[in-house]
């Protein structure tokens, strides 16, 4: 009986550790290769704040992103540097509708692709301040 097993793990080993090494590669490729799905939360960022507007109200200001791709991709996102991007250039008084796209995603690494974006719009409300020019002002 002992002789037989000696014979079972030892008997052309080298065969036996490179059949063991292939199939380790090749589950390291397989694994590796998986599609995930995450959901994560990103901060809004707004861009060319106007002087003569104020945010009134309540405004989301993060979305959950669900993501999908490769594991080894999704394992290297940095979740603190990933952002939307609202540009506030022709905001004016009133309701502002933004729509959410990818384009508005900034830093997500290439392979990787936006499944939902919730909310898929944000609407901001401004109001008009008033801004004071110094020239006019008497002492």
């Amino acid at each position: 009986m002992n002789n037989f097993l000696k014979n079972i793990i030892f008997k052309d080993w080298q065969y036996k550790l490179l059949a063991f090494l292939i199939a380790f590669v090749l589950w390291m490729y397989v694994v590796g290769n998986q599609n995930l799905n995450i959901k994560i939360n990103v901060p809004i960022e707004f861009d060319n704040y106007p002087v003569n507007l104020k945010l009134t109200g309540n405004f989301q200001n993060s979305v959950e992103l669900l993501l999908e791709g490769r594991r080894d991709i999704i394992s290297r996102i940095d979740k603190n540097n990933l952002k939307v991007k609202i540009d506030l250039k022709t905001a004016k008084e009133g309701k502002n509708n933004y729509i959410l796209t990818s384009k508005r995603i900034e830093n997500l690494p290439d392979g990787i692709i936006i499944k939902d974006i919730s909310p898929s719009r944000v609407i901001l409300n401004f109001q008009a301040i008033k801004v004071e020019n110094k020239e006019n002002v008497k002492e």
